[in-house]
């Protein structure tokens, strides 16, 4: 039977993830605008040993590192003219300018707008730009306007605040045409009441420059954060994204080109600067015999060029804050896999991803297409206009035509991007296209709720209809088995979802980012076939795969993780090195031999560094928690955690793990008062309330505890352990009634959920309800994969149960 004493075994699951997602992240949007950045200095240019170069606002000579030094644009334009002619003005130029009358484009002659009952004036004084607003406190001041930030659709503005921190102001100026609806402020969060308490008001945490904006709009970045202080003293080279920001610092270059010819100089491998991009864009686009695709006549490394791009056009967290170039982008970031709203099942974009995220998931990376063969490097432009862009490579004559797109020429619907870049706004008026390059699939519209570009123009049809169209177009293959259907299936916890998950993984022809996704899943369904699947991974050639499957093997037994993950101590990437030191951090205090121990050691110097390079922030805080407790380093553990709350008092898995601590060294009531501390400022948290239900529940005050897993199951109904705790505790209480509504309620919305059916067949069957209990017994059986034993059992225990019914009744 399911009693309370199910609650007590259970420990409550806190988000250990090695980076847990942002609410915002690091934006660059064909802006560079982000709408959660804030806070800095003005670049620290009375630091020891930088200059100012007078030759350009905001230019320093900063040491890089390796005898490298950062020379500015003006020394690279003086060989480049051409390239810094395209520079000029571009998105990269613009991306961060000072509050200087030709860079302001928004209305400063007192021009007021009204958000949230609060009126800010914008205005110009002693030529300087001001606003006043509302403040860390809510109360209204006046605030100096320091930087300028992105110029297109949209700009928004930094105000330097104590701490050597810049933030981000959260009202913009729409910068397009009054023709086009813009010339006019607007709020990022138009359907939110955000106030100085709420943790994405202008002066908080998530629209801080330092952190969050900074290293992708500046080049030669270096934050400079002291966590003792909690204040910053960052400098950079450039405030905008310049030559050196994607080459690296270019001393050794112009002393070389100072001494040698031109002929010598390209002789050398990227002619003496960090990053050599002769391999990443050479070869040429060809069409072999009768083919309608261009293919490369000779090979190229892209990931060269594609993982500059990608330091900051992906979804990442920054794990070195050294010297970045001529690393694997694996090597210095962890980059988001298809996490839930960040994408779709079908990996088209929900969230901020910023394109690599979408771009390697495409079949043009798969055959070597790299950002460089449709945007020109140095203006950010596209190379061509309109369909001609991908008619370099695509035969004109087999898809701009009726006969592919079945549209009629010259309107939207033959356009290449119509179909295959569907298209979403962000920050309310900067819409951005998706770069997988996808076949459209309505079906999976229908399946799954996910977009689909057929009915994002015909908006007045159904999902159905577009499939309907595709089917008749294209024929029935046009539908074959998608990997959404795994990761959809995973998402809702479905009884088949090891089993589709499995056929992604072992499909090499998906992408890696797809694959990877699928192997980070498949940790709640280690079979026997599936646990294999997952220990091939770690041999995987892919650092993504890698990682993902060290995930995946998580909930082993740690001495049974150490058997199988010790050789990925010593893994030459960085996110695979730090991922396992992690999960073997348990056994850093045991009698390991002497390599082994060495080697683990070091892994986690090195989890440690990549924390610390985030150490401004409270989820690197709540990591080194997670480290210190997992080490058995209890006061550590609790100072970290500490901070991270100090930080920003609305992280919720900073009271979670905190209080977690405190269940483990048996001190439920300060783990209580922690948690009620957290509800006062996130009433409406479902993490919060579950675990505060919990530690009620072993301090034994039962109908306490019911109120609060209530609430979590209520905030949260489609999580199903949440539910499901809550059911049994009404069980446990004396409600197995209510207890099968709660969980009849959850399964009509998630039919396929195995720990639902299983839960439902267990209640029915202990509260005599056999039918009902056979009923979804089959159920199970029936959806789950084949020959699964557990299943199995528990339909054999029921017709038990029957059988021993009617013996009784005989």
């Amino acid at each position: 039977m399911i009693t309370i004493s199910f609650l007590l075994r259970r420990k409550y699951a806190a988000n250990r993830d090695i980076f847990i997602p942002l609410i915002c992240l690091l934006t660059l949007s064909a802006a560079l605008l982000l709408s959660g950045c804030s806070r800095g200095t003005e670049g620290g240019a009375k630091q020891k040993g930088i200059t100012r170069d007078a030759g350009h606002p905001g230019t320093m000579r900063l040491p890089a590192g390796n005898g490298l030094a950062y020379v500015g644009r003006k020394i690279c334009g003086g060989c480049h003219r051409q390239e810094t002619e395209l520079y000029r003005n571009s998105h990269h130029d613009l991306a961060m300018q000072p509050a200087v009358r030709q860079a302001v484009l928004g209305n400063f002659d007192n021009a007021s707008f009204t958000y949230n009952n609060i009126t800010s004036t914008f205005y110009k004084r002693n030529g300087k730009y001001f606003v006043k607003t509302d403040g860390p406190d809510g109360q209204p001041a006046d605030y100096e306007i320091k930087y300028t930030f992105g110029f297109t659709p949209l700009q928004q503005y930094l105000i330097a605040m104590p701490g050597g921190r810049l933030q981000a102001l959260s009202i913009a100026w729409d910068t397009r045409p009054k023709a086009q609806g813009g010339q006019h402020w607007f709020h990022l969060y138009p359907d939110q009441k955000i106030d100085y308490r709420d943790e994405l008001h202008w002066t908080g945490v998530y629209q801080n420059w330092n952190y969050m904006c900074a290293e992708c709009h500046t080049t030669g970045y270096k934050k400079n954060y002291n966590p003792d202080s909690n204040t910053y003293r960052s400098s950079w080279s450039e405030i905008d994204v310049s030559c050196e920001a994607c080459h690296g610092p270019g001393s050794r270059h112009v002393a070389l080109a100072g001494k040698l010819s031109s002929e010598e100089l390209a002789k050398i491998p990227g002619r003496g600067l960090p990053v050599n991009f002769d391999k990443a864009v050479k070869g040429r686009w060809v069409f072999s015999k009768n083919a309608s695709i261009a293919s490369l006549d000779t090979s190229r490394d892209s990931d060269v060029l594609i993982d500059v791009c990608a330091r900051c056009h992906s979804r990442r967290t920054t794990i070195d804050s050294g010297n970045p170039f001529n690393k694997s982008l694996y090597d210095t970031h962890v980059v988001s896999l298809l996490e839930k709203n960040l994408y779709y099942p079908d990996g088209q974009v929900d969230g901020e991803v910023y394109v690599y995220g979408s771009f390697i998931q495409s079949r043009m990376y798969a055959a070597g297409v790299n950002c460089n063969d449709c945007h020109n490097p140095h203006s950010a432009r596209l190379r061509l206009t309109g369909n001609s862009l991908c008619l370099q490579c695509h035969k004109a004559d087999v898809f701009n035509t009726p006969k592919h797109h079945f549209h009629k020429p010259g309107t939207a619907g033959a356009k290449c991007v119509a179909c295959h870049m569907p298209a979403k706004k962000f920050m309310q008026i900067d819409t951005r296209y998706d770069h997988s390059f996808r076949i459209p699939r309505p079906d999976l519209s229908a399946k799954f709720g996910t977009p689909n570009t057929c009915n994002q123009c015909h908006t007045d049809k159904s999902p159905q209809w577009a499939s309907a169209a595709i089917m008749r177009w294209y024929g029935k293959d046009s539908f074959k088995f998608h990997f959404a259907e795994a990761i959809a299936a995973a998402r809702a916890g479905d009884a088949d979802a090891g089993e589709l998950l499995a056929r992604v993984i072992r499909n090499k022809n998906l992408p890696a980012i797809v694959r990877a996704t699928a192997m980070q899943q498949l940790g709640n369904y280690l079979g026997p076939d599936n646990l294999q699947l997952a220990l091939n991974g770690l041999n995987s050639g892919n650092a993504m795969l890698r990682s993902a499957s060290l995930n995946a093997l998580a909930g082993l037994p740690v001495n049974e993780r150490y058997r199988y993950l010790r050789p990925l101590l010593a893994d030459p990437i960085k996110t695979v090195r730090i991922e396992a030191a992690r999960l073997l951090a348990p056994l850093q205090e045991q009698n390991l031999p002497q390599p082994q121990k060495t080697r683990l050691d070091n892994a986690i110097h090195d989890y440690v560094a990549a924390q610390l390079v985030n150490s401004d922030r409270a989820f690197a805080n709540v990591n080194l928690g997670n480290l210190y407790a997992d080490t058995g380093k209890f006061s550590m553990a609790v100072t970290f955690y500490k901070r991270a709350i100090a930080l920003d008092k609305q992280y919720v898995p900073a009271y979670v793990n905190l209080a977690d601590l405190y269940r483990q060294t048996r001190k439920d009531e300060q783990a209580e008062k922690v948690l009620r501390r957290a509800l006062q400022s996130n009433p409406r948290s479902a993490v919060l309330n579950h675990a505060l239900g919990l530690t009620l529940v072993r301090m034994k005050k039962y109908q306490a505890a019911l109120a609060y897993l209530e609430s979590a199951a209520r905030l949260a109904p489609d999580n199903s352990r949440f539910v499901i705790v809550y059911a049994v505790a009404l069980n446990s209480l004396g409600s197995p009634a209510k207890a099968i509504t709660v969980l009849s309620a959850a399964y009509r919305r998630h039919p396929r959920n195995r720990d639902l059916i299983e839960y439902l067949t267990t209640m029915q069957r202990d509260n005599g309800d056999l039918d009902r209990a056979l009923a979804y017994a089959k159920q199970l059986v029936r959806i789950a994969p084949v020959n699964d034993p557990q299943a199995a059992g528990l339909l054999e225990s029921v017709q038990e149960k029957i059988t021993d019914k009617k013996s009784g009744g005989d």
